[in-house]
């Protein structure tokens, strides 16, 4: 069973001043007190026919018959017996020993006990106390606490948790007068020792003038405002009040001039050829500028160009621009060069003026770039790096009515390959020449060499042979060969290879399925015709 004890002294709080955090009554202390006042009332049993558990203690007990723990109650003399658990409210010992320690002899013997209740006085004969725990309430008339003598002449210096003065405090011999309710203005002050010792030395002053100029004197609110006043001639919050300043009938966008005449600034608004809004905006008088006021170097925005209305000329961000119906124009005058960001024209020439520049001719959309014919048919010319030779390039003359396009072939060709055309414009390298004993496949099919991993046919394999060796394999590429272009293939190998397919359609011959692989047998032999880049036919030992 529990008792009620009261956790939270409310009448201690109205003692407190006004301001100390302390003195605010909490929803949380009224929580505790009706938590401990539940917990007391659920624990006790009830005054009338109560059922015990557990162990019981009883106050007072009037048992005038029966045994207890087997010892006869109501015997004409006191019986011993052994209890297990006995409290007793109120007991006269007058011999014997409790805890070792002798009861009723002629001196207090030295005892240990678990819970000592004294009503009177307690004499611990200077002994050492290791722990008291908590004190509520102590009444110290003699002694040391923390080494200061209690009761002694002068007070003695000690480290206090908590320390409250009823009457006198003293700091360093000097008496705090200030109340509680000024002292707690610090309330949450959070600056350290050294902070606050920045006030060690310094005093208050009151001086309109400031005329000790002390390095430690604090002046007050007064005699700073007075001091201000004094040096702005009473008047700091506008420029009026300035000694040193004449301000007549301020208007607006007045500036202040400084006259040497009477050594003050005074006011004045702009005006003449130049004047100045309110919003600080400068304006200049129309045709206040003329050209020779205007510096060699000086750009002027398109903008505030102006021209004359009816020339058909007119300017747009940076680009002049002439109306093709205009008739004011009637002769234009010879520029000796034209330079256009990086770009001169020059005479016949059309230089690039950056360091290794680029000249790029950019037609639109199919639009090509042409080079017209005069006497001669359109040619061009690749000069020698001094420009005292070159190679030239010429169109057909004009009898040969001939239109038509070259095509120049996907990639390089290998050394010795020629350049042939399959008719329809489009060009490509070759290693024969037709009609003759060099001709590819003539008199002997040249070999390409032997392959030991996956290899993929180039246009420089047409009308030779690969050999493909051990862990060799074949692939058939897409849009690479041309109609008419020939392969042959070889296996030297003691398995099948396999040739893949990725060019878009891929027969064996005699057949018109679309194949995606095929299968070289050993020592085997097939040839691959291309009927076009996207097509090609697989004949010999393959399935």
């Amino acid at each position: 069973m529990a008792n009620y004890t009261k956790t939270t002294d409310f009448a201690a709080k109205d003692t407190l001043p006004g301001g100390d955090t302390n003195k605010v009554v909490r929803g949380t202390e009224f929580e505790t007190e009706f938590d401990a006042i539940s917990t007391s009332i659920a624990t006790k049993s009830d005054t009338a026919s109560p059922t015990f558990t557990g162990t019981v203690t009883i106050p007072t007990a009037d048992i005038n018959g029966g045994n207890i723990d087997g010892t006869v109650i109501g015997a004409s003399s006191a019986a011993a017996g052994t209890f297990t658990n006995l409290v007793v409210t109120s007991a006269d010992i007058n011999g014997g020993t409790v805890d070792g320690a002798t009861i009723g002899g002629s001196s207090a013997a030295a005892g240990t006990f678990t819970d000592l209740t004294a009503s009177g006085t307690v004499n611990f004969s200077g002994a050492t106390i290791s722990n008291l725990g908590t004190i509520t309430t102590a009444n110290l008339d003699g002694g040391t606490v923390d080494n200061a003598v209690i009761g002694g002449a002068t007070p003695a210096a000690g480290s206090f948790t908590t320390l409250s003065a009823s009457s006198t405090f003293t700091v360093n011999g000097g008496v705090v007068t200030a109340t509680a309710a000024e002292l707690n203005i610090l309330d949450g002050v959070t600056s350290t020792a050294a902070e606050l010792n920045i006030l060690d030395g310094k005093s208050f002053v009151d001086e309109d003038d400031l005329s000790s100029n002390s390095a430690t004197g604090i002046p007050s609110q007064q005699s700073v405002k007075a001091y201000v006043d004094s040096q702005t001639g009473l008047g700091g919050a506008t420029l009026a009040g300035l000694a040193d300043t004449t301000v007549t009938s301020p208007a607006d966008a007045a500036l202040l001039f400084y006259d040497t005449g009477t050594s003050k600034w005074i006011d004045n608004v702009v005006s003449g050829d130049i004047t100045i809004a309110d919003t600080g905006v400068a304006a200049i008088g129309s045709g206040v500028i003329v050209n020779a006021d205007v510096n060699a170097s000086a750009a002027i925005a398109v903008s505030k160009t102006a021209l004359v209305a009816g020339t058909g000329i007119t300017l747009s961000t940076n680009t002049l621009n002439v109306d093709a119906a205009q008739t004011q124009i009637t002769s234009v005058g010879t520029l000796g060069s034209l330079d256009v960001d990086n770009i001169q024209i020059d005479a016949n020439a059309v230089k690039s003026t950056n360091t290794d520049g680029n000249i790029q001719l950019f037609p639109n959309g199919e639009g090509f770039t042409e080079l017209y014919g005069n006497t001669n048919a359109g040619a061009i010319r690749f000069n020698c790096e001094s420009n005292s030779h070159g190679v030239t390039l010429k169109g057909p003359p004009h009898s040969a009515t001939a239109t038509y396009s070259l095509e120049l072939p996907n990639a390089d060709g290998t050394a010795g390959q020629l350049l042939k055309t399959d008719g329809s414009g489009k060009l490509a390298f070759s290693s024969a020449v037709p009609g003759t004993s060099s001709e590819i496949g003539f008199r002997e099919i040249p070999p390409v060499g032997t392959k030991t991993s996956a290899y993929t046919l180039a246009t420089g394999d047409v009308g030779k042979y690969v050999q493909v060796g051990s862990s060799g394999s074949i692939v058939i590429p897409d849009a690479t060969f041309s109609e008419g272009d020939v392969v042959a293939v070889f296996n030297n190998t003691t398995g099948d290879i396999t040739i893949t397919c990725t060019i878009t359609t891929a027969y064996i011959g005699g057949t018109n399925a679309d194949k995606a692989t095929v299968t070289l047998a050993t020592r085997g032999i097939c040839n691959i015709l291309f009927i076009s880049g996207t097509v090609c036919v697989i004949s010999g030992n393959i399935s």
